[in-house]
C-alpha cells in the first residue's frame, strides 16, 4: 500500500482550458436630434454663469411615471445567458487592406495608393506605366469584418471600410475583392484566408454626423473557412469523494490504484479532484469513467466530464458566488460543487455525466438560469457614424447634472431614457413656440442646434461616469 503524498496535489494538471477568440438584441432605436432653442417654463434658459443654455429634463412630460410607481428596481434577475458568455464562444475580428474604385474625384492623392492600383491592374493582366496612370477615383482602405461564433462556410457578414490616406469621401465607391486572412503560424507559411470582402459602399448621412471616409457593405463578406470554437475542455473529469469519505481518502485511493502512475490529477477543492483523460481514452470517455470508478472502489465517483468557464459581462464577487450557488443548487443530486466561482468575472462549471453526449443541451439549460446581483444587465449602444441610439430593456437615468459644450443637462427625478429622448424630440419639433432664439451660433436657419450628435454622446458618457445612467454604454 503506497503512502499518501505529503502535498495534496500529487501531480500537476494544467488548469488552462482551451478556447479561441457575443450578443444582445437591440429592441428600441431612436434618432439623436438636436435640442431646439425654445424657452418654456424654465426648460431652456441662459445660464447665470456664462452665455450657455440649460436643458432641464425632469418634469417635462405630464405623463412621467413617479419613482414609487415605475422606477423601482425589478424584482426578477436577468438570465445568465443575457449577462455572461461561455469562454471560447467569441466574435472574431479580421482586418485586411483593399482598394476602393469608382469615386467621383474624392480619392487619394497619395502615390502609394496609385502603386497599389497599378499592382492590382497588373495582376489582372493590365500593366500601366507610372507616368501614364493618374487617377483621383481610387482610395486605399482598411477592411474589417466581425465574424460571430459558429458562423459557417458560405455565410455572409457585414463589412466596415475606412480610408487610409487622404481620400475625402468614399461615397459611390466599390470595394474590389479583398481577401481577409487569419493569424499566421509564425513560421512564414501563408496565412489562411477566412473571408472574401467585396461590394458597393454605403456611407452614412453626413448631416447627422457620419464620416464620409467610413463606409459599410451589408453582407459584403463571404466566409470561406470555418473557425473552430472549443467551448469546453473535454480533456478532464471531475471526481468527488463519496459520502463519508474525505479528500485524503480519495487521494490515497488514486495513489494506490493501478494505472494511475502516469495520469495527471490535481485537487480542485475540499471535496473533489480533477483527473486528466489520457490520450488513449480520448475517443472513449465513457470507458475512462468506468476505469476511474473501478479504481476508486466506492471512495468516490465521476460527477463531471469536461470543464467550461462563463465570463460575466459585469464582474461581481457576489454575483459570481451567487451564480455558482444557483447552479450547484439545481444539480445538488449530482454534485454539491459542480460550479465554482474562480474570481469576480469567471464561474467554472463541469458538464455533468448525464450530458456527456450533449453538452450543448447543458449550455442551453444554463442560459435560462437566473443571474442574481448583477448590475448593468441593460445596454445602450450609440452609433456615432449614423447618429442613432439602440437599447435593451428599461433604461433609467438617475437624478444628476452634466455639462457639455456649454449646455447644462439636469435630471431632477428618475426618468426613462426613452422619455428623455422623446422630450428632446418634442423641443426640437417646436412644441413650445414663441420662445426667443439663443445667441448667435447656437442656431442655424432658425432651427434647433444646441446639442450635436457628438455632444449627446459625450453627455451619455458623462452620465455613465457619474453613475446617472443605469446601463452599460457602448459607443461604436
Amino acid at each position: 500500500m503506497q503512502t499518501v503524498p505529503s502535498s495534496p496535489e500529487s501531480r500537476v494538471l494544467s488548469p488552462e482550458s482551451s478556447g479561441t477568440l457575443g450578443h444582445s438584441a437591440l429592441s428600441t432605436q431612436h434618432s439623436i436630434p438636436n435640442v431646439s432653442s425654445r424657452r418654456g417654463k424654465g426648460l431652456i434658459h441662459p445660464s447665470s454663469r456664462f452665455p450657455a443654455w440649460r436643458f432641464f429634463v425632469g418634469g417635462l412630460l405630464a405623463s412621467a411615471i413617479p419613482l414609487s410607481a415605475g422606477a423601482q428596481e425589478a424584482t426578477s434577475f436577468p438570465l445568465l445567458g443575457d449577462v455572461a458568455k461561455v469562454k471560447g464562444v467569441d466574435e472574431n475580428v479580421f482586418v485586411g487592406t483593399g482598394l476602393v474604385v469608382g469615386l467621383d474625384g474624392t480619392g487619394d492623392k497619395s502615390l502609394s495608393t496609385l502603386d497599389v492600383a497599378r499592382y492590382i491592374l497588373k495582376e489582372l493582366g493590365n500593366e500601366i506605366s507610372p507616368d501614364r496612370f493618374k487617377s483621383k477615383n481610387v482610395a486605399l482602405v482598411t477592411v474589417t469584418v466581425r465574424i460571430p461564433a459558429f458562423k459557417k462556410r458560405g455565410d455572409r457578414v457585414d463589412v466596415e471600410v475606412q480610408a487610409v490616406n487622404d481620400a475625402t469621401s468614399l461615397s459611390g465607391g466599390t470595394l474590389l475583392p479583398t481577401p481577409l486572412a487569419g493569424p499566421g503560424r509564425g513560421d512564414g507559411s501563408p496565412r489562411p484566408v477566412v473571408a472574401l470582402a467585396q461590394g458597393a459602399l454605403s456611407v452614412g448621412n453626413k448631416e447627422r454626423g457620419a464620416h464620409e471616409t467610413i463606409a459599410r457593405i451589408p453582407g459584403g463578406a463571404l466566409i470561406v473557412r470555418e473557425l473552430e470554437h472549443l467551448f469546453f475542455d473535454a480533456g478532464r473529469v471531475l471526481v468527488q469523494a463519496a459520502g463519508g469519505r474525505t479528500l485524503r481518502d480519495l487521494l490515497a485511493r488514486l495513489a494506490a490504484a493501478d494505472g494511475f502512475k502516469e495520469i495527471p490529477y490535481a485537487v480542485r477543492d475540499s471535496e473533489s479532484v480533477e483527473v486528466g483523460i489520457p490520450e488513449r481514452y480520448a475517443a472513449s470517455r465513457r470507458g475512462f469513467i468506468a476505469f476511474v470508478e473501478k479504481a476508486l472502489e466506492g471512495d468516490g465517483k465521476v460527477v463531471g466530464v469536461g470543464r467550461m468557464e462563463w465570463d460575466l459581462d459585469t464582474p461581481s464577487f457576489q454575483g459570481a458566488h451567487k451564480i455558482a450557488q444557483e447552479i450547484n443548487r439545481r444539480w445538488r443530486e449530482v454534485s454539491s460543487r459542480l460550479a465554482l466561482a474562480r474570481d469576480a468575472g469567471t464561474v467554472e462549471v463541469y458538464v455533468p455525466t448525464s450530458h456527456l453526449d450533449d453538452p450543448v443541451a447543458f449550455v442551453a439549460e444554463m442560459e435560462a438560469y437566473p443571474a442574481p446581483l448583477l448590475a448593468e444587465e441593460n445596454r445602450v449602444v450609440v452609433d456615432e457614424k449614423n447618429g442613432t441610439i439602440s437599447m435593451t430593456g428599461d433604461v433609467w437615468i438617475d437624478p444628476g447634472w452634466v455639462e457639455v459644450n456649454d449646455v447644462e443637462i439636469s435630471v431632477s427625478s428618475p426618468r426613462r431614457l426613452t422619455e428623455v429622448l422623446a422630450d428632446v424630440r418634442k423641443i426640437r419639433a417646436g412644441s413650445r413656440p414663441g420662445a426667443p432664439v439663443p445667441p448667435a451660433g447656437g442656431v442655424k436657419g432658425g432651427a434647433g442646434g444646441l446639442l450635436t450628435t457628438r455632444d449627446l454622446i459625450v453627455a451619455l458618457q458623462n452620465m455613465k461616469r457619474v453613475g446617472m445612467l443605469r446601463a452599460a454604454l457602448v459607443v461604436e
